[in-house]
Formats: C-alpha cells, sequence, structure tokens
C-alpha cells in the first residue's frame, strides 16, 4: 500500500449571525459599567430604572436591526448562488 500525498481544503463558511452575536456579547459586558455609571450619576431610584431601561431597549433595537440585515444579506448571497 503506497501513501500518496493528498491535500485536503476545507472551506469554512462564517455564519451571518456571528457579528450579531459579538454585538450581543458586547451589551452584555457593558451592562456592569453602565450600571455603576448610573448608579454614580443618578440619585433617583426610578431615574435610575429608568436609564438601565433605556440602554436595555437601545440594545434590543440594535440587536433586532442588526439580526434583520444579517439575514437579509445571507438571504440575498443565498439566492444569489442558487440563481446561477
Amino acid at each position: 500500500m503506497s501513501e500518496q500525498n493528498r491535500t485536503h481544503s476545507v472551506t469554512v463558511y462564517t455564519k451571518p449571525l456571528n457579528a450579531v452575536k459579538y454585538d450581543l456579547g458586547l451589551f452584555i459586558l457593558l451592562i456592569l459599567p453602565v450600571w455603576a455609571l448610573i448608579e454614580r450619576l443618578v440619585e433617583d431610584a426610578d431615574r435610575q430604572l429608568l436609564a438601565l431601561l433605556g440602554y436595555s431597549a437601545f440594545a434590543a433595537l440594535w440587536l433586532m436591526v442588526r439580526i434583520r440585515l444579517a439575514l437579509a444579506k445571507a438571504t440575498n448571497i443565498r439566492d444569489d448562488s442558487h440563481g446561477s
């Protein structure tokens, strides 16, 4: 049995939601410093809650937009590759 030199090529496709996962991780990591900053700057508990809800709403909206854009881009790429 002779051994042949073979080169194997593996193609790894990037997942369309990797950037969204990165953003989610960033928002999760930033919530603690944001909370500490709000705790120092805002004295009223109701306003602190409102500020944290604002941060959370911004993060949720940001992620929804990013998901929609990533899925639209992935759909266009898939359609283009199958349409040829």
